[in-house]
């Protein structure tokens, strides 16, 4: 008998050849579905990295939007008691309907301070010394900042106890008075109260907050050096700086009073009082806000001068000229030379700034003449090292030049 073989009868399915193709489908098949498989573990993955990823966000608005509800938000000048004066109408308006509903308060301070470096030099060093610092020991420098904070956040159990914070937290010129009169209230109604915390702000936050300072550091120099254009640069770097520092600081902030309203119950409230610059909260958070009343916004403008005034501007949407910008940016330290001497002389604080500012927007003072006012101050401190006062050679410049009046020395 033949094989099949020789005898070519070889059917279509024991053929070799349809073996083979067979043999080839059934891989071809595999490896399809092994792609299937693996598209569809990628999909998956990226569907759980992307939730993963949404998930927090998700969650970070639900806070934001429960403290926007449910916060107590304050804001206005805190520069001295007469400013927290202001407020103060509105805070006991606050206390007083927490008493009526049998609310308990948590009151947040706002970071105006620098954090005391240890008990005997009161505060950390300039911005720009921080900086170096933070740069040659990153690990170390970040390890004492976050112990730091942690004991500077324990100074609201003083007031919780009717004391008063540790004296460097009101050592500042600018703040000191404002937060003291501030706790002098809280201390009063600290029957009301279930905690005092202050914002610190975090690492990152802090840099931020540093590199702006140290941009300010910069800027005063160059105007001191007589060189008003690259100090107007600086100025503008330290203004971008300032910005990112208080929206990131804001953003920490309603996430904190998020959180806490989270764990609490209804029957507790969270209050907070912040700077005139920090008003932009109201408009990208839509939280309800009070500010305190003022006449008019551009009035409230031209009430200040420098930093303030350009912050104010952009808070209240008051438009300045490019020019106006740049002038103010020369005014701040100009302004503040002649504040200080002011005061030195014993001119109340109030008065002096009221003084400075009406110098510093008079519109005779352009931008020319204050860059007349570095470059002479450059070339005094360069020809006479050592001999000569900024803050009295800026004041007697404005004054002979008719832009101030003669200091009285008051008694």
């Amino acid at each position: 008998m033949k094989s099949p073989k020789r005898a070519g009868k070889w059917d279509s399915v024991t053929s070799p050849k349809h073996a083979r193709h067979a043999k080839l489908n059934r891989k071809k098949e595999r490896s399809a579905r092994g792609r299937r498989w693996l598209f569809l573990g990628i999909v998956v993955a990226a569907a759980w990295y992307g939730w993963s990823r949404l998930a927090p966000w998700i969650e970070e608005q639900r806070l934001i939007h429960l403290a926007a509800r449910r916060g107590h938000f304050v804001f206005g000048p805190h520069g001295d008691g007469e400013d927290f004066a202001n407020l103060e109408p509105h805070l006991q308006g606050i206390f007083d309907k927490a008493r009526m509903e049998h609310r308990r308060i948590i009151f947040i301070k706002e970071h105006t301070l620098s954090i005391p470096f240890d008990n005997r030099t009161g505060k950390i060093p300039p911005s720009s010394q921080w900086l170096d610092q933070i740069a040659l020991e990153p690990v170390r420098s970040r390890a004492w900042y976050e112990k730091a904070s942690w004991k500077w956040m324990k100074e609201g159990d003083h007031i919780m106890e009717g004391q008063f914070a540790h004296p460097a937290y009101y050592s500042d010129e600018m703040f000191g008075r404002f937060e003291r009169a501030e706790d002098a209230f809280l201390i009063e109604h600290r029957d009301l109260l279930l905690e005092v915390r202050f914002e610190v702000p975090s690492w990152e936050d802090h840099i931020q907050t540093e590199r702006a300072s140290a941009a300010i550091e910069e800027a005063l120099n160059l105007f001191k050096a007589g060189r008003p254009m690259d100090c107007v640069q600086t100025m503008s770097r330290a203004r971008e700086a300032r910005r990112a520092s208080s929206a990131s600081r804001d953003r920490s902030l309603l996430l904190r009073i998020g959180r806490l309203l989270d764990k609490r119950s209804e029957n507790v409230a969270v209050l907070t009082v912040r700077g005139t610059a920090h008003w932009d909260m109201v408009r990208r958070y839509g939280l309800a806000g009070y500010m305190t009343p003022h006449e008019s916004t551009e009035l409230a403008v031209g009430e200040n001068y420098g930093l303030p005034k350009l912050d104010l501007a952009e808070v209240f949407g008051v438009p300045l000229s490019p020019l106006e910008e740049k002038r103010s940016m020369l005014a701040h330290f100009a302004g503040r030379s002649f504040e200080s001497r002011l005061v030195r002389n014993g001119v109340p604080e109030r008065v002096a700034r009221q003084r400075a500012a009406q110098a510093m927007n008079l519109p005779a003072l352009t931008y020319e003449k204050l860059g007349d006012l570095s470059v002479a101050l450059g070339r005094a401190l360069a020809e006479r090292p050592g001999q000569v006062e900024m803050e009295k050679f800026a004041t007697d410049w404005l004054i002979s030049h008719g832009f101030a009046e003669p200091i009285r020395i008051q008694h």
